[in-house]
Parts: C-alpha cells; sequence; structure tokens
C-alpha cells in the first residue's frame, strides 16, 4: 500500500516569488502553496503562528495593493491578529507611506484601524499626528470617520480631542460627524463642557436636524451620569432652551427624542416640560411624535403628578383608544398605571365599548384589558406554572372574543376579530336559509344585475348598520369571495395586534 511522503518544516526563506498577474491570483497561488492542512513536521500549536508570518512575507512586496483589495484587506487583518510585534513593524512600515489614502479607502480603512490596535506607544503618536491634521475632514467621511472613532478609543486618544473645538456645530448635523461626536462624549466625558459651551444657543436647531439630535441626546445622557455640580449646570442650560420651544420640539420628528432625554434626566430640572404641558396630554396623545412624549411623560411622572396627567386624559379615553396614535399611548398608559388607577382607565373604557368592539385599534384596547385581567386572575395561584398560564389564557381569551361555534379555528384568526351583530348579516332578523357569512364550507358569491345585487343564500348586507371600512370585508360586488377577502381581516389586525 503506498504512503503518503511527509513534508519537513516550511522555511519562510525559500518561500517562491508570486508571478506576476492580479492580486487575486497571487493571493490564491500564496494559499495553495501554504495550504495549513498538508502534513508538516511541526509541532500543531507552532504551525498557525509559522504560517501566517510566511503568508506575510509574501505579501510586504505588494503590501498596499493588499491592504487596499477586499480579500487582500481580510487576509491582512488575519494575519495582524497572529503575528507577533516584529513581524507588525513591517506592516506599518510598509503602509506608513500610504496612510492618507487608506484612511479613506472602503478596504484599506479596516487595516489603519488594525494597525491602530496593535501599535506602540510611539507609532500611535505618529498615527494620531496624521489623523489629527485631518481630523476634521476624516470625521465627514465616510470611512475615515471609522478610523477617527478608533483613534479615540486608544489610550492616547485624548490629545484629538483638542482638534474637535470650534467645529461642533459643524460636526453635529453631519452624517458622518455626529458619531465622531458621540464617541467623544463615550469615551472622554469631560469634553462635554466644551461641546455643551458650542452648542448652548443652537440647541433648537440642533435638536430638529436628523443627525444633530443624536448628539443632544447622547450629551445629556453623559451629563446626568458624571453629576458634577457643573455637569447640573449645564443640564439647567439645555433645559431652559429646550423649554423655551417646548411645543414645537414636541410635535418635531426628531426634537421629540430631545424632550424625552431631558425628561428622563432624573433631575428635578428634567420635570419642567411634564408640567409645562399640562392642559395638551388629550392633543399630544393623536400626534404621531408627540405622543411618545406622553408615554414618557407617565413613565418618569410621580404618583402624585401621574394621578393629575390619568385625571386630563379619562374624558377622552374612548376618543384615544380609537386612534391610530392615541390607542398606543392608552395601552402603555395602562401598563405604567397602579391598580387603582388601571381601574379608572377600565372603567372608562367599559362605558364605550360597544364602541371600541367595531374599531381596528378599540378592538386592540379591549384585549389588552382582557390579557390584564386574566393575568391579574392567574397570578393569584402560585401552583400554576407559567405554560399553564398561557394555555388557560388564551382558552379564555378565545372564550369571551371569539366564541362562535359556525366559525372554524383557521376563520378565526382571520375573521373572528370582526365580530359584529346579526343586524348587520340581516335586517329582517329572521333566520336565513344560506350558510353562515364566517363558514369557509361554501364560499359565498355574488352577481350583478343592471338593477340590483343579490347574494347566494340570502345574505345580505344591512344598509342601516353604519360600521367603517366593511365594504371589503364581506362580498359586495360581483365574483368576490369569502377566501379573497381574508386578506383584509389579516392585515387589518392579526399582523399588528395579534397575540
Amino acid at each position: 500500500m503506498p504512503t503518503t511522503a511527509r513534508r519537513g518544516p516550511v522555511n519562510p526563506a525559500a518561500m517562491p516569488v508570486p508571478s506576476e498577474g492580479t492580486l487575486s491570483r497571487q493571493l490564491s497561488e500564496i494559499s495553495l502553496t501554504l495550504d495549513p492542512t498538508r502534513p508538516v513536521a511541526i509541532r500543531p500549536h507552532v504551525m498557525p503562528s509559522m504560517t501566517a508570518i510566511s503568508e506575510l512575507h509574501a505579501l510586504l512586496p505588494d503590501i498596499a495593493n493588499v491592504a487596499t483589495d477586499k480579500e487582500g484587506s481580510r487576509k491582512l487583518q488575519t494575519i495582524l491578529n497572529s503575528v507577533p510585534d516584529e513581524e507588525r513593524e513591517h506592516v506599518y512600515t510598509g503602509l506608513k507611506p500610504f496612510f492618507h489614502d487608506l484612511m479613506e479607502h472602503s478596504s484599506g480603512n479596516y487595516v489603519v484601524q488594525r494597525i491602530l490596535y496593535y501599535s506602540t506607544s510611539e507609532q500611535r503618536d505618529t498615527l494620531n499626528t496624521l489623523i489629527g491634521e485631518r481630523a476634521i475632514e476624516l470625521s465627514k467621511h465616510t470611512f475615515g470617520c471609522r478610523v477617527v472613532q478608533k483613534a479615540l478609543e486608544t489610550t492616547k486618544g485624548r490629545d484629538l480631542a483638542c482638534y474637535f473645538k470650534t467645529h461642533v456645530l459643524k460636526l453635529s448635523g453631519d452624517r458622518h460627524g455626529n458619531h465622531v461626536l458621540q464617541r467623544l462624549l463615550e469615551t472622554f466625558p469631560d469634553c462635554a463642557e466644551f461641546i455643551a459651551k458650542e452648542l448652548q444657543g443652537n440647541v433648537f436647531a440642533i435638536s430638529c436636524q436628523k443627525y444633530g439630535c443624536r448628539v443632544v441626546q447622547r450629551l445629556v445622557g453623559v451629563l446626568v451620569e458624571n453629576s458634577t455640580p457643573s455637569s447640573l449646570a449645564i443640564i439647567r442650560s439645555i433645559v431652559d432652551e429646550v423649554i423655551v420651544d417646548l411645543r414645537l420640539l414636541t410635535d418635531d420628528e426628531f426634537g421629540n427624542y430631545v424632550v424625552q432625554a431631558v425628561m428622563k434626566c432624573k433631575q428635578e430640572c428634567g420635570l419642567k416640560p411634564v408640567y409645562l404641558l399640562r392642559g395638551l396630554y388629550g392633543i399630544l396623545c393623536r400626534h404621531k411624535h408627540a405622543s411618545n412624549v406622553v408615554e414618557t411623560a407617565f413613565s418618569v411622572a410621580p404618583p402624585s403628578l401621574r394621578d393629575a396627567l390619568l385625571e386630563e386624559l379619562c374624558p377622552f379615553m374612548t376618543q384615544l383608544a380609537t386612534d391610530q396614535f392615541g390607542n398606543f399611548v392608552v395601552q402603555r398608559v395602562y401598563e405604567l398605571c397602579d391598580t387603582s388607577q388601571k381601574a379608572r382607565i377600565a372603567k372608562s373604557l367599559n362605558s364605550g365599548a360597544a364602541v371600541l368592539k367595531t374599531h381596528v385599534y378599540g378592538r386592540s384596547v379591549m384585549n389588552m384589558l382582557v390579557r390584564s385581567r386574566i393575568d391579574a386572575e392567574l397570578k393569584e395561584d402560585p401552583l400554576i406554572t407559567w405554560r399553564k398560564k398561557e394555555a388557560i389564557k388564551r382558552a379564555r381569551i378565545d372564550a369571551e372574543l371569539r366564541a362562535d361555534p359556525l366559525i372554524t379555528w383557521r376563520k378565526q384568526e382571520t375573521l373572528a376579530d370582526l365580530k359584529l351583530p346579526p343586524s348587520f348579516y340581516y335586517p329582517t332578523g329572521q333566520q336565513p336559509t344560506g350558510p353562515h357569512p364566517s363558514s369557509p364550507v361554501t364560499p359565498l358569491t355574488t352577481t350583478t344585475t343592471a338593477t340590483t345585487t343579490t347574494t347566494s343564500g340570502d345574505w345580505t348586507h344591512n344598509p342601516n348598520y353604519d360600521l367603517p371600512d366593511t365594504s371589503s370585508c364581506y362580498p359586495q360586488q360581483a365574483t368576490t369571495t369569502l377566501e379573497q377577502s381574508d386578506s383584509w381581516a389579516h392585515t387589518s389586525y392579526d399582523s399588528e395586534y395579534a397575540y
């Protein structure tokens, strides 16, 4: 039986020079020559390091092109992770003349970041000088901003902070520069003082910008974490500027996030916006962006203030439950309230249950009440397991909200949420002769004549029963079947409010 000849150790000095051609072909030849799966007469724990060093020596003659190639950049990063510092010095020396171009390259910037991670103190000083000379330009670049952020994370990143002074406003509104400022605040919280000073007087303008609002939120968060006397003074100045244009910021697409950040600052001044918006919460709940501020106000308000806010919303609870944004506020407020406050909300909602059960948003609120009531009842039993609780809860919800023996389980998933009184199906109150509208046995079809529309089985729509947006739920037009109308019920309720 023939035996496989074992090869000796790989000698880096005896490595063949890659032939001329494209970079990808050179890399493939190197990989084939140094295949780690080939049997070699060295210890297994030494082989990866020796292979990485050999690959690095083969790439050094064309190191700049390797760093700018997509596959070459990945291979070079992998090699840098496994070779000793002496070998990384060769990479640093070979790429030093090209650092300016590599920082803004889609593949080369990753190599520079890896070099920054493994660089020595002397190398880091040189790289920080190169980055500092173009700090603002790189911060606005798609790939350059990543190099700047990585440089700020190093041990000598503080030396770069001085380059951003007088440029905070310019970077705050930039798509990439805002990330650099956020990283600066996270890494060096003491830089919040000069950033807040440059933003002073422009908080409203910056907060209404897509990228600037992120810087203001991060600034408030860092100041709250520090909790020093100087930080509290800066927070008060920011809150004072927010209060001046509070109503505009609350309704703004991006400014509402700044208002929420101020409310969450856990300082006495953070409750000022909550008090100043009293009397407007009924209107704010129906606004797409301001409704988020209302939820935050309830979450941070003390119990006494929460009672006052709830007293303001209770008269409009039914209208809010049927609103596309207000129903989310009602559900969130119900979760945050205590037992007595939940009882007040439930009483207000139950008074308008007849309206809520016929509305797509109102049904989700009523389902929430049923789920919370069942959870409270099951919670009192310490012997029941979580899995059994879920099964009992689901069964009871089905019994309360979806009880209809003529509707199959699959039809319950799509149609039973549109539970309508018998007068909707037929106006006379007489028992129909055809199948139930929700029965899957015989699909309903309609035929249209010149004057009237008839439906098989004598199931007709009652024009006296006025319900919104039900024309696509049941057959009204020619050649429409019940199966075709299933998608309406699914998209209007199950996809968003299923439990």
